[in-house]
Parts: structure tokens; sequence; C-alpha cells
């Protein structure tokens, strides 16, 4: 089990996908094209991350 806190990095290609990354709860913008996830739960964490990609992927296709 992982007990701490760790964070997911992702960058986009353009600024929109990562706007719209924000509306996912825990994701945080931190420039034009990065977002972070921060969490102490590993599931909690993957699904926010999941999420993210569906979403995303779903509006630049």
């Amino acid at each position: 089990m992982i007990t701490s806190t760790a964070t997911l990095t992702v960058r986009f290609r353009n600024a929109a996908l990562a706007e719209t990354a924000t509306w996912v709860t825990g994701v945080i913008r931190d420039d034009e094209l990065t977002v972070y996830i921060t969490d102490d739960d590993p599931i909690r964490l993957y699904r926010a991350f999941v999420t993210v990609v569906l979403l995303t992927r779903g509006i630049a296709e």
C-alpha cells in the first residue's frame, strides 16, 4: 500500500484541454498547458487521472 502523497503532472497540447481537465475535482492548473493531481489515496488519484484522460480525449477527437 502507498502511504505517501503522490502527484501526477499532465501536459496537454493546447490550453483548452488543460482548462477542461480542471472540471474534474482535485485537478489544479499549473500553467497554460499543464495540470496536476495530488492525492494520498492512489486509487482516487488513478480515477481522477482516468477521468481527465477520458474527458479530454473525447473533446480532442
